[in-house]
């Protein structure tokens, strides 16, 4: 029989055994692992149980032998189990051990797997960057290089759209420029038209104004002859219908008509300055249209052989516009006469050429018809007057022999200003 003692200490060799089972069950170390609760031993009941002195020898007896056998039974499962244990115990804690560590990875995974999908969700993109183990990490430069793309396609679809606006804005001023410019050449024009007008009402005939400036007989006639009248301005004796023209401008120096066309002006001369004219009007006004002038090296007084006399082409067939029609022969045929009176007297010229002109550079060889003033021989004047012949596109019978009075009338070609193209009539006086 066992004493009290051995079946206290068999018991608490059971209870270790258990405990020691749970110990290797339990997880490795570094991973959370919630060891299940120790089952609690039942209280030793204080009478009749089992382990404890009981009060009757029979029934002691009993208690021993049924103890005596649990105590075997339990020892020789001990005993056996510890063998068995030994081997497997190792085994069991590394196949424990393994499966918790791939477990654990896979809880890791998933874990990291959520947070992943959450950092997509989420607004802030740099989060995901912080996440080493998620796909969006992989996907992050791919979705970094795309915004840089749009980025980049943003940028030059911006630079487009600046720039197709500067170039409307541009096209858009020079529209209103050109705008301006037109309404104000076509205004400037008619108030040169104007002008020139109230200018020609000025003029005196027969002692009365608004007469004809081109007056005279036709060439060879002698009935019907008007004789000037002069009176002295200042210092210099002028024909009478011209006194208020010229005491309105003393630059005044007569007036051209071409009947039929649009040539019917006030002509300047101003010898210590040319082109004094050339944008302004009578009144001395800036214009476009400036008024027609007469060449410093010509004479219109004495007159010198020939008197050269410049005028615009304007486009709205102002001025001298109208010499260009010199090129068709059938309206030399119906304008071959050209009045021009001055403040000294009035006279009548025939076309003789009618011919594209050009303005030459120093030293270059050509025909300079504009430096023409004066013929000291029969020679000079007639290599001039062939030049001009030789230059007309068609015949025209009239020509000119030295003693006669030349003019000159020149303007620039259509479009032609800036590489000095001009077209020039040459006309001699024939009464």
């Amino acid at each position: 029989m066992l004493s009290d003692e051995e079946i206290d200490k068999l018991l608490e060799s059971v209870r270790a055994i258990k405990e020691e089972e749970a110990a290797k069950k339990a997880p490795p170390s570094g991973h959370t692992y919630r060891e299940p609760k120790e089952p609690i031993a039942p209280k030793e009941p204080e009478q009749g149980a089992m382990g404890l002195r009981p009060t009757g020898s029979a029934s002691r007896s009993s208690r021993v032998s049924a103890g005596s056998i649990i105590a075997r039974k339990t020892a020789m499962q001990s005993s056996g189990k510890t063998e068995n244990d030994s081997v497997r115990g190792s085994k069991n804690a590394e196949t424990h051990t393994a499966s918790d560590v791939r477990t654990a990875s896979d809880v890791r995974t998933a874990s990291d797997v959520r947070t992943a999908s959450d950092v997509r969700t989420a607004s802030d993109v740099r989060t995901a960057s912080g996440v080493r183990t998620a796909p969006d990490v992989r996907t992050a430069p791919h979705v970094r290089k795309k915004t840089g793309a749009q980025r980049r396609g943003g940028d030059k679809s911006r630079k487009k759209n600046l720039i197709l606006n500067i170039l409307l804005v541009v096209f858009v001023l020079i529209f209103l420029g050109s705008g301006f410019y037109l309404i104000k050449y076509y205004i400037e024009s008619k108030q040169n038209k104007e002008l020139v007008h109230s200018l020609k009402e000025m003029i005196e005939e027969n002692g009365e104004t608004g007469g004809e400036t081109g007056g005279g007989s036709s060439p060879g006639s002698s009935s019907g002859a008007k004789v000037p009248e002069y009176v002295t301005v200042g210092d210099k004796k002028i024909q009478r219908k011209f006194r208020n023209l010229y005491e309105k401008n003393p630059d005044f120096v007569g007036w051209l008509t071409i009947e039929g066309t649009n040539v019917d002006l006030p002509v300047m001369y101003t010898p210590d300055q040319e082109q004094k004219y050339l944008r302004k009007n009578f009144d001395g006004d800036y214009a476009l249209a400036g008024t027609p002038f007469i060449a410093s090296r010509s004479d219109p007084e004495k007159p010198t052989t020939n008197v050269i006399i410049y005028g615009h082409n304007m486009k709205d067939g102002s001025m001298f516009s109208d010499l260009l029609k010199y090129k068709d022969e059938e309206f030399y045929q119906a304008h071959k006469l050209i009045h021009f009176n001055t403040i000294y007297k009035d006279a009548v010229y025939e076309v003789i050429a009618a011919f594209p002109g050009q303005v030459l550079n120093v030293g270059e060889e050509g025909f300079r018809y504009y430096e023409f003033f004066e013929a000291y021989s029969a020679e000079e004047f007639d290599s001039f007057v062939n030049n001009v012949k030789s230059l007309t596109t068609y015949n025209i019978p009239a020509t000119a022999s030295y003693g006669n009075e030349l003019i000159t009338l020149s303007t620039c070609e259509d479009s032609g200003a800036s590489e000095g193209k001009r077209y020039v009539v040459v006309a001699r006086k024939v009464e």
